[in-house]
């Protein structure tokens, strides 16, 4: 009976460590097939953009680049847990890449009056959700650290002019300014910058318009605390 148990025992780890081996291979093939997907977008771009513009997309390619080898790489000896994290990580990060790739297809520095409302992010891990609602334009500024948990986080109420923005506190003396424009990238994306923060994370950037916002996203743009308000 104890053979018979310690047979059962050997099969199901065995099937386990099967199963954990399959996960990994779907996770390095969906790593692969997201590379190449950003290979091709990246090299469609090299063909359709003007010369100025690619050069400007050469530099943010190289920035994404230094970005991503600083922050990810897979240990020497890795187990096959820390294997699954770095290959659903990178693949998480070459989808982002994509999508801001192919911003740059759009034209919209000619759209002056294009509305604020969007989800943002630039190349190193921030994101910017933005409400215009009822002549306001509230926002969510989310940035994370290179440790999975640590983030900053800063949101209120644009003052805008334009197709220019600032936002700034006075927190006991503490001063915080926060300018968004739309007018020096030629690409019409945002630029931002953060004054007077010291965060253990960086906003500063361009961002490009990914996406539309969840109801999630806009009730906690909203709510002003990034957090999700209790339902009454």
């Amino acid at each position: 009976m104890k053979v018979l148990f310690n047979v059962l025992v050997l099969l199901v780890v065995v099937s386990l460590g099967a199963h954990a081996g399959e996960v990994l291979d779907k996770a390095k093939a969906a790593y692969q097939q997201a590379e190449k997907q950003h290979t091709t977008v990246y090299l469609g771009l090299k063909k359709s953009l003007k010369d100025w513009q690619f050069k400007m997309l050469q530099t943010e390619q190289r920035e994404w680049i230094e970005y991503r080898d600083h922050n990810v790489s897979l240990p020497e000896g890795a187990s096959e847990e820390e294997s699954l994290d770095y290959y659903q990580g990178m693949t998480a990060m070459v989808e982002t890449r994509i999508k801001v790739l192919n911003e740059w297809k759009k034209d919209r520095y000619t759209k002056q009056d294009e509305p604020w409302t969007g989800y943002y992010t630039n190349n190193a891990g921030a994101d910017l959700k933005i409400v215009e609602k009822g002549g306001k334009v509230k926002f969510l500024l989310t940035s994370f650290g290179y440790a999975g948990n640590d983030h900053d986080e800063i949101s209120g109420e644009f003052q805008v002019n334009g197709r220019m923005a600032r936002y700034s506190l006075n927190d006991n003396g503490d001063l915080l300014w926060i300018n968004l424009d739309r007018l020096s990238d030629p690409m019409g994306r945002i630029t931002l910058v953060v004054e007077g923060f010291l965060g253990r994370v960086s906003f500063d950037g361009v961002y490009s318009r990914t996406g539309s916002l969840s109801s999630d996203d806009l009730k906690a743009v909203e709510a002003g605390t990034g957090v999700i308000p209790d339902e009454e």
